[in-house]
């Protein structure tokens, strides 16, 4: 799992079958990590832009980060706090950056998965965490006065399975949460999302969008204020955008890119402006970047960009001018610049030594 901060200077991977810290010490097996990467500052307007490695946070002999279905990493907007889940000991992280490293400032131990995906507003003082092994329950925690308050504490969800909150994706005012659901009715299931107002510090569902064919939805992003939000459906092979009006939620319109299966990740910039979509199972699909006139609901295809493999992750910066995009292969991350809508610069890779995102 690879996710950046809203400017796109900082990018965090979680390894979670790492067994090396930054000296190559650390002799726990499948102890996880989290390795935190720095873009350096720009020379010029259009920099081609790498990542270099600043730190790496080491696990305690689980899997830090770990994430088979869900999404487990997520930072605030500055790059300077991250919650990382480890839901094979159903636990949350906080780790703040204080001066050049990272320090772990808040573990939260709940049961039944909890830790599979994670959320972090903008200021990094909401977090939303999920359990969903057996259950499906989200917690809510607020940071006010120096500590940590909970405010919502293994709440209930109804009408949801054990594989709710495969995705969570908060809106970057903390105000608005989408939850995707990839398997509901079970293993066979067709895919259940929800979108929850938190803004009383509540789970208040404003949208509940069932399928009765497979869509195994999971992958998804609300935009910084709330006011949109798209998640993918492979049973109709694209991805579905829903606007908000007031307190109600509606679907405004679908991307379909050219060979898509309709599974990928997906990410959009401040307003939902321009979006980067990626596929699950075609590399031939690449990954699109799809632009919205702001004043109208419909996206056009803006540019594609080869990548070598499925399975790519992507994530765009709030300006919308820059995408990263992980390589599963190779493990490395790749940012491209989007300058015009015609052109974009693919940057240098930054090797991860083999080891793959998750």
């Amino acid at each position: 799992m690879c996710i950046r901060d809203s400017s796109g200077s900082y990018a965090i991977v979680g390894a979670w079958q790492e067994d090396e810290d930054v000296s190559g010490g650390n002799t726990l097996t499948n102890s996880g990590s989290a390795y935190i990467f720095e873009r350096p500052p720009a020379i010029n307007s259009n920099p081609i832009a790498t990542y270099n490695t600043i730190s790496n946070i080491d696990g305690t002999g689980t899997k830090l980060g770990a994430s088979h279905i869900g999404y487990p990493i997520s930072f605030n907007a500055a790059g300077t706090r991250v919650v990382i889940g480890e839901y094979n000991t159903h636990k949350a992280h906080i780790y703040d950056k204080v001066g050049g490293s990272w320090t772990l400032s808040q573990t939260w131990t709940k049961s039944n998965g909890f830790g599979k995906s994670c959320a972090m507003s903008d200021d990094g003082n909401v977090v939303v965490v999920v359990e969903s092994t057996g259950t499906n329950k989200l917690s809510l925690f607020v940071y006010e006065n120096g500590s940590w308050v909970t405010k919502q504490n293994q709440t209930q969800i109804g009408g949801s399975r054990d594989t709710f909150g495969s995705g969570l994706f908060m809106s970057g005012d903390g105000l608005y949460l989408l939850a995707t659901d990839y398997s509901y009715e079970g293993s066979g299931g067709k895919g259940r999302n929800k979108i929850f107002d938190i803004s009383e510090y509540s789970f208040l569902e404003r949208l509940n969008v069932g399928y009765s064919t497979h869509t195994h939805s999971m992958r998804g992003d609300i935009d910084r204020y709330g006011n949109r939000a798209i998640w993918d459906d492979d049973a109709a092979n694209y991805f579905r955008v829903y606007k908000r009006s007031g307190v109600s939620w509606s679907q405004s319109t679908t991307i379909a890119p050219s060979n898509t299966s309709g599974r990928g990740a997906v990410s959009c910039d401040e307003n939902m402006v321009r979006v980067a979509l990626s596929d699950l199972i075609n590399s031939s699909a690449g990954v699109t970047i799809w632009y919205r006139d702001p004043s109208g609901d419909t996206f056009a295809l803006e540019q594609t960009i080869t990548v070598d493999n499925p399975e790519t992750i992507t994530s765009m910066n709030y300006a919308g001018d820059r995408v990263m995009i992980t390589d599963k292969t190779a493990g490395d991350i790749e940012i491209c610049l989007l300058y015009t809508s015609d052109a974009a610069d693919e940057g240098l890779g930054v090797d991860l030594g083999g080891r793959r995102i998750i």
